[in-house]
């Protein structure tokens, strides 16, 4: 332990230090320093001392202007953490936004995973983000996982591995710190955990096969940070606990069997697999019993001080493991320098963020990703051809596809939009009018979206899919999910970006405006239904 380590450690009270391994949520739009709102978070700072900030939706003027007015108001610096998995951009409206993890791993190189992370963390850095809860390591399995899907390299547990240890690498040689998501693995469940608690129902082999193979690979690539899934995993913890809240999985399996001394963090304590059975105050105890360091986004921040400074004084914990997790947050937090410079330039700001070499490099990374569902080349989308666009999208309110109709507007100038909430007549109308172009360009859009449940189009939207895709003039190009692919029938060709972001959409575009064979390979195994 360092010298500046062990002088905080040794100032603080013991609630200090639990307050220490509380991270709060934190919103990046503009509010005045007199509302509510900021008031409560910077009491949060200044007179509970919480250890960190976790921040979700904003801007980027926003989100560096907070970070700097809340640095100063924290005795001990806040570590800063943000979930950017695909990019700063997939939580501030004018960042960068990545291809996803799953079109990344359609390249074939896990060196553009190395380059993924790179850019995120040079947009993290001159934001003050010092902590990326990235990459995920699940195996996606499971083609009905609601939750991680896209969000995953893969389903081959080696190939997912060496993704994950080229992301860890990208943003820990930037100086930021990597976490690998979710333990022991979410990647074979039908359930989101955002909504209820998950159990992977399988054998402790078949987990040594496959789920824990990136994870022991991120290990021993040196990732500094760990986030604890909540699901219950019956062969290493048989009362079912959430692994965030079991000591049998937490320090058992992942401390001392797999010999890993990093900082671990819970997922986020307020997701209903927590909430529909522990109060926010026990859920915290229980976390750190399990030998959790850090509590993301606890339900209520001072039941949660509450409980564990009482379970201490009780004997039912040890201030000992508080220490040990205190040291780690602190090592980290010296790790990343902030101990010398916890703010940030909001000149730096203007210069990196959605520049345009990371703009341009997003739409490299999207297009080595593009992948041929059937093997076939494709015709290239010429002046040449009357064609229109069918837009199929899975929310009424998302703004999927516009810049993909945009790109192709000079050769399919016409367009039509089906949602799942669209009609028979609605349907009905499409397919006849799309029976007098030359070629319809079908564009599916099936995104991952927490809280939703599921990943999936009713029975009248597949059929209507297959009514299009039935027509070999025409195109299917798939956006997000490729799974859906196994839900259909093709009589023609059919490409998968694996990703909803806006390079992905340039990339689709510019790829069907000149045509050829897809560069990319699927990265996941498809079963017909």
């Amino acid at each position: 332990m360092s010298d500046w380590q062990k002088h905080i450690l040794g100032k603080l009270t013991l609630r200090q230090k639990i307050a220490q391994m509380i991270s709060v949520r934190a919103l990046s739009h503009f509010v005045s320093s007199d509302s509510e709102s900021f008031a409560s978070l910077s009491r949060l700072v200044s007179d509970v001392g919480i250890g960190g900030v976790t921040f979700f939706q904003g801007t980027v003027p926003g989100q560096a202007f907070y970070v700097n007015q809340l640095q100063s108001l924290a005795d001990i610096p806040l570590l800063v953490a943000q979930d950017a998995e695909n990019g700063i951009g997939m939580r501030l409206t004018d960042a960068t936004i990545l291809p996803h993890m799953m079109a990344i791993g359609a390249t074939g190189d896990p060196l553009n995973a190395y380059e993924a992370s790179k850019i995120i963390a040079a947009e993290s850095n001159v934001l003050g983000v010092h902590h990326i809860f990235a990459p995920v390591a699940d195996v996606n399995t499971d083609p009905d996982n609601p939750i991680i899907n896209t969000r995953s390299f893969g389903s081959d547990p080696e190939r997912v591995a060496s993704f994950v240890v080229e992301s860890v690498r990208g943003l820990q040689d930037s100086n930021v710190i990597a976490t690998v998501k979710h333990f022991p693995g979410h990647g074979d469940t039908a359930i989101d955990t955002h909504l209820n608690l998950a159990t992977l129902e399988f054998d402790r082999s078949r987990l040594d096969e496959v789920e824990l193979v990136p994870f022991r690979a991120a290990f021993e690539a040196g990732v500094r940070s760990c986030m604890v899934g909540h699901l219950s995993v019956p062969c290493i913890d048989p009362t079912g606990l959430p692994a965030s809240l079991s000591r049998p999985i937490v320090t058992g399996l992942l401390r001392n069997e797999l010999g890993y001394d990093g900082l671990i963090v819970t997922d986020a304590l307020d997701m209903k697999a927590i909430t529909n059975t522990y109060g926010a105050g026990e859920a915290a105890v229980m976390a750190v019993e399990a030998g959790v360091d850090m509590l993301l986004l606890v339900a209520d921040e001072v039941q949660a001080l509450d409980a564990i400074e009482q379970a201490v004084d009780s004997g039912r914990t040890s201030e000992q493991w508080i220490d040990a997790s205190v040291a780690r947050i602190l090592r980290e937090k010296e790790w990343c320098g902030l101990n010398r410079q916890p703010e940030v330039s909001i000149a730096d700001v203007f210069s990196v963020v959605a520049n345009t070499d990371h703009l341009s490099r997003a739409v490299s990374l999207a297009s080595a990703g593009i992948c041929s569902m059937d093997g076939l080349d494709i015709q290239a989308v010429g002046d040449s051809y009357d064609q229109m666009i069918v837009l199929i999208k899975d929310d009424v309110c998302s703004g999927s596809g516009e810049i993909f109709t945009r790109e192709l507007s000079s050769a399919a100038p016409a367009s039509y939009v089906i949602y799942p909430e669209s009609t028979s007549s609605d349907i009905d109308a499409l397919v006849k009018a799309s029976g007098e172009y030359d070629r319809v360009v079908v564009a599916v859009f099936l995104s991952v979206r927490s809280y939703s449940g599921s990943i999936s189009f009713p029975p009248m939207i597949l059929a209507a899919i297959t009514k299009l895709a039935a027509d070999s003039r025409n195109i299917v190009v798939l956006f997000g999910s490729p799974y859906v692919y196994a839900l259909f029938d093709a009589g023609c060709p059919c490409i998968a970006t694996c990703s909803t972001s806006p390079a992905s959409e340039i990339a689709a575009a510019e790829f069907l405006i000149r045509g050829g064979k897809c560069p990319g390979s699927l990265p996941v195994t498809l079963q017909r239904v």
